[in-house]
């Protein structure tokens, strides 16, 4: 019983609890590294957000809590694993679009590039790459890189040769250069292979010298090598109307009077140059000449090489024969027969290893030694005396003459040569020869030798001496017009001591087939006098023809004189740049990279003769080629589209 003055209190639930705690996102957070990766802050203190799951969550309550709960989330674990996937191929590879994909494929195209330029072997640089990527793995760049064989030869087909092809058949095109063409014929096997050249001058970076085809065709007619050129230039766009000069070697396919190359260019064409290779010339003039001698130095040459080549046996013996003589020992060098510079390399070294040879053959004797061989060296009678013998006259006599064809071999032979040029080296050589004759002067060891011998043996060396100088003569005047050459009208544009008349560059452009008007003959009068005024400034200096021109185009516009220049300059003087060419082949397509394919030949070819860069500075230059990138950026295999 309760006491009356106390009330009775209601039985009521107790109030719920109300949360009062206001949590912030804090960001000491983002340096826990369960948290870093994907936790980042949000426009509201109160809330946080996910990065990869792309959502907001609150925190104002459980604070640091709210993002452990998070983490747990079936979706967000899911979206961890695949992103732990992911940052794998990060690594692998370059982002997208980025400025280290960019990067990566800058070092790749120039690995290429170095790869084509020293003629590497794609399975060895393949693995190279590979290691580069284990030994500079602290560099972003090189463990990204991962370019393959496979890769590195479409890179080289489909990007850098058509950008190397892009470059010569843009500036032609874009600038109407006028170009010569020049092309020859080689053997690999039983497979005939011939490159298409071009020359043109370019007021600003001068003479150059480019390849624009390669290809292999059985067929050596007239007829196919015609077509073969003109679908060439027209499947690069570029205009026949342009071409100044057909270069080749003397052969009658190319230059024969009915039914050659230049007849049929000319069909097409009138007025293209007949440049025939001065090279080729003077070697056969050299070859047919020393044939006239009673002794055959070049079979002796050719002996003596075999007796060594292939015998360890006789190599030891000679390399005793060498101690005797106290002479250090030179291996014999290999005589070419086909190859315009090899008989006087090889005649030169016989000639330093004379004493010891001589000594090696006489110890065989005249039934171990060959017969030729023995007519050099069978009358000695001290093997050791420094008078040389009649024969030896005659190996004197044969290193004399062709020292003076291999100098202007050389000379015609030089890159930076212009037409201009030429005539003067031709008549010099002749002049050479001429003077020798008419001095009975066969070279000052030789002369010497002479005047130990009776008159008899005297009067017959010297016979059949002048007979040398009359047929090299007489060869170099039958396959060079000294008289009514086009070459000696060109000569006056080589600007040595002075500037060409209006006549005379009138009377080049009439041969080159340039049509001047009445007013292009004032305006080009006009044009030499700029010529005449600049020329003090550089007409002296020791530098080439081309170089003096560009000087003077790079000061003053003249268009007239321009043409004309640019024409007379494209003309090759030789066919050396297509021979260079078959070198190049041979040292790519040797034994070790038997397996390349035509195409992929020319692609290499085309890279080494037309980016005339450094590694170095392609990689430097790679920077300004976005096209270039992108090509080879490209997952169609890279081709490039110009």
């Amino acid at each position: 019983m309760s006491d009356e003055g106390e009330a009775e209190t209601p039985n009521t639930p107790p109030k719920k609890r109300v949360k009062t705690r206001n949590c912030q996102f804090n960001k000491d957070w983002l340096e826990n590294p369960n948290y870093n990766k994907w936790l980042a802050n949000d426009k509201d203190v109160n809330m946080a957000r996910c990065t990869m799951c792309k959502i907001t969550f609150n925190v104002k309550y459980d604070g640091v809590k709210a993002v452990k709960s998070h983490s747990g989330t079936a979706r967000h674990l899911n979206l961890e694993k695949a992103s732990k996937m992911c940052d794998v191929m990060t690594k692998f590879f370059a982002p997208k679009d980025s400025k280290e994909s960019h990067l990566v494929t800058m070092a790749e195209i120039s690995k290429t590039f170095h790869c084509v330029k020293h003629g590497l072997s794609y399975l060895s640089t393949d693995c190279g790459n590979k290691l580069d990527g284990q030994i500079y793995r602290d560099s972003a760049i090189a463990t990204k890189i991962h370019l393959g064989r496979t890769k590195m030869e479409a890179i080289a087909r489909n990007v850098l040769a058509p950008y190397s092809l892009e470059l010569i058949t843009r500036k032609l095109k874009e600038k109407n250069i006028p170009f010569s063409i020049a092309t020859d014929a080689s053997n690999k096997g039983s497979r005939k292979f011939f490159p298409l050249a071009v020359r043109f001058f370019d007021p600003n970076e001068g003479i150059q010298d480019c390849l624009l085809d390669f290809y292999e065709e059985a067929d050596e007619s007239s007829e196919s090598i015609t077509n073969s050129i003109l679908n060439a230039l027209q499947q690069l766009q570029l205009a026949i109307a342009n071409v100044t000069a057909y270069g080749g070697d003397n052969a009658s396919v190319n230059y024969g009077k009915h039914c050659s190359v230049y007849q049929k260019l000319t069909q097409i064409k009138p007025k293209i140059i007949k440049a025939n290779c001065n090279c080729h010339i003077l070697h056969n003039a050299a070859k047919h000449s020393l044939k006239l001698l009673s002794f055959d130095v070049e079979s002796l040459v050719l002996k003596v090489f075999n007796s060594f080549n292939c015998s360890a046996k006789n190599v030891a013996n000679l390399k005793e024969c060498f101690q005797f003589v106290q002479q250090e020992y030179h291996q014999v060098l290999r005589h070419i027969p086909v190859r315009w510079l090899s008989l006087f390399q090889a005649l030169d070294r016989l000639l330093l290893n004379w004493n010891a040879i001589k000594a090696y053959f006489l110890q065989q004797g005249a039934e171990n030694c060959d017969r030729i061989i023995w007519k050099f060296v069978g009358d000695q009678e001290d093997q050791l005396s420094d008078q040389p013998t009649f024969a030896e006259c005659y190996i004197y006599f044969v290193h004399h003459v062709l020292f003076i064809f291999q100098s202007s071999i050389k000379t015609l032979e030089q890159s930076h040569l212009v037409i201009t040029d030429v005539y003067e080296i031709m008549s010099g050589l002749r002049d050479k020869l001429k003077r020798r004759k008419e001095d009975l002067f066969f070279g000052f060891k030789t002369n010497q030798a002479l005047a130990n011998f009776t008159s008899n043996l005297k009067l017959k060396f010297q016979e059949e001496a002048v007979q040398v100088y009359n047929r090299a003569i007489e060869y170099l005047e039958k396959w060079f017009d000294f008289e009514n050459n086009v070459f000696l009208l060109f000569k006056s544009l080589n600007l040595k001591g002075r500037i060409p008349e209006l006549n005379e560059v009138i009377l080049i452009a009439s041969h080159i087939g340039m049509d001047l008007q009445d007013a292009d003959g004032d305006s080009l009068y006009e044009e030499l006098s700029l010529l005449q005024n600049a020329s003090p400034s550089f007409i002296n200096q020791d530098i080439s023809v081309a170089e003096k021109w560009c000087i003077f185009f790079k000061r003053v516009e003249v268009p007239i004189l321009r043409n004309v220049v640019q024409m007379v300059l494209s003309i090759p003087c030789s066919n050396a740049y297509v021979e260079r060419i078959f070198s190049i082949m041979n040292q790519l397509w040797n034994d070790d990279r038997n397996k390349l394919s035509v195409e992929m030949v020319k692609a290499e070819l085309c890279i080494r003769s037309n980016i005339q860069l450094f590694c170095s500075e392609f990689y430097s230059s790679l920077s300004d080629k976005a096209e270039l990138i992108k090509s080879a950026k490209s997952n169609t295999k890279y081709h490039f589209k110009f």
